[in-house]
């Protein structure tokens, strides 16, 4: 039986996460007026070393952690040759050991192909490029890969009949990559067409792999998988694996990505169905073919949640998504162990060290215990990066309650305000244009007193991070 939970904890009202991450210094990857800073994409190679793929419009790079740091970034595409890539599409990077792949779309849009580079020791240096389609009218764009066990990449793009009948094809490789099989078509029977600037996700577990993309029947814009349980010889089964029901007269500009967990598929996506954008978890039964069970929303009226990423690890899930507020946007982490997913969605933390409302377009992996985190970040014009590894948060009964935090009395005639908490981190107010602005604060014990007494009469958020570091959001009426 089908069935919808949905989680109307807000984020910013969570206090009690049994999992969190003990983040490392974060640390920028390259000078991003130099190299670009777009859409991040990272892998692991051998010895769990990070490489990340970035770029812009002109470049495209990754650069490769030292130990230390990361290398200068290495340039994948030849003299002349420039690539199509945006904050919400671009290049995508997959690894096997120490053979590192990255796929690309060539400018200009309407001409130019998909192309692949490889390496073969672990990202410092790439071959020329590989030509990866074969379309030979129209266009051929968006793509993503993933790898099998053995190295061998499976690149899905989107191709289109002179901007008509969009749809995804796969081409695979036998060879590490050196060179890729006709394309085919993968997704049939199903209503409507593919949504036609909306990536697509390839997932790959052993015998296991699934195509995960957007679909438009008449603006009706679910995510569907198609599976293989046979190593890609056949796709029989293809289903929604989404169920929300998002009507949009327009592309949304955002897909899927997914993980195989034993006999399960998770699929994160963003869905507007109702109120504002917001990220779902879809779980899916592979048992025995491609069976839709259950997915988890997050409904958080004041903020909107987008390009969500997970990954799993010795039963240990992690995800990652940007939420964009009032005062901006800023990238999320949260961590699960079992399958109580839906912790995933309440029980998430800001991941990124400097609050400034311009991160975006996280990534993350984890494996053994370690989280490896990455995102793009406008205000630095740079890739930020940081490791963490998993700890155990204290339980709620040993956390001071939070989940009655009450500030009084609002509306205020004098900008003074009482908060009924003293166990803060840090506390930031915001005007309606998302400028911080001046305050007072005082603590006694169990109470806080916040000041805006030098403030014009108006609506302000007040953000508090609590030393559980989870975040209160109050708005603030000041009648003068």
């Amino acid at each position: 039986m089908k069935t919808i939970v949905l989680l109307t904890l807000l984020i910013s009202g969570q206090a009690f996460a049994q999992l969190g991450v003990n983040w490392n210094s974060e640390i920028s990857v390259s000078d991003g007026s130099v190299y670009g800073y777009l859409r991040p994409r990272m892998v692991l190679t051998a010895n769990d070393v990070p490489v990340i793929a970035y770029g812009n419009s002109v470049g495209l790079y990754v650069s490769r952690w030292n130990g230390t740091g990361f290398d200068t970034p290495v340039s994948l595409l030849p003299a002349g040759m420039e690539q199509y890539m945006s904050g919400w599409t671009g290049a995508d990077i997959a690894s096997k050991g120490d053979t590192v792949i990255v796929v690309f779309k060539e400018q200009p849009l309407t001409a130019g192909h998909v192309y692949s580079v490889r390496s073969t020791d672990g990202g410092v240096t790439f071959s020329d490029t590989i030509r990866v389609d074969n379309h030979t009218s129209g266009v051929a764009w968006m793509p993503s890969l993933d790898m099998d066990e053995f190295g061998n990449p499976v690149v899905s793009y989107m191709i289109h009949d002179d901007w008509a009948n969009p749809r995804y094809v796969l081409a695979q490789s036998a060879d590490v990559g050196l060179t890729y099989d006709t394309e085919i078509e993968v997704i049939t029977a199903l209503p409507g067409e593919t949504c036609d600037c909306c990536p697509s996700e390839m997932v790959i577990d052993g015998a296991r792999r699934v195509l995960l993309f957007r679909n438009n029947e008449s603006n009706l814009r679910d995510i569907y998988g198609v599976l293989s349980n046979d190593g890609g010889v056949t796709y029989p089964y293809q289903t929604n694996v989404d169920n929300t029901g998002w009507i949009i007269n327009a592309c949304p500009s955002t897909g899927p990505h997914g993980v195989f967990n034993n006999n399960e598929l998770l699929t994160v996506f963003t869905s507007k169905a109702t109120g504002t954008n917001r990220v779902n978890i879809s779980v899916s039964d592979v048992s025995g073919g491609l069976s839709y069970a259950t997915i988890y929303s997050l409904n958080d009226a004041e903020m909107s949640q987008n390009y969500p990423r997970i990954s799993q690890s010795n039963d240990t899930t992690v995800m990652a998504w940007q939420g964009t507020a009032t005062t901006g946007s800023d990238v999320y982490v949260s961590v699960v162990t079992g399958g109580d997913y839906g912790q995933l969605l309440s029980d998430a933390t800001i991941a990124n060290a400097g609050q400034t409302g311009a991160q975006s377009n996280p990534d993350v992996i984890i494996k053994n215990g370690v989280v490896y985190y990455c995102f793009q970040d406008a205000g630095t014009t740079s890739v930020n990066f940081k490791t963490g590894t998993i700890q155990s948060v204290a339980s709620q009964n040993e956390l001071e309650d939070f989940s009655n935090l009450l500030i009084s009395p609002n509306p205020s005639s004098t900008g003074v305000y009482t908060l009924n908490t003293g166990a803060y981190r840090n506390v930031e107010v915001y005007n309606q244009l998302g400028e911080k602005v001046s305050f007072s604060i005082a603590t006694d014990g169990s109470f806080s007193t916040i000041s805006l007494d030098r403030q014009q009469a108006g609506i302000y958020q007040l953000r508090v991070v609590l030393k559980d570091d989870s975040i209160q959001n109050f708005k603030l009426l000041l009648n003068k």
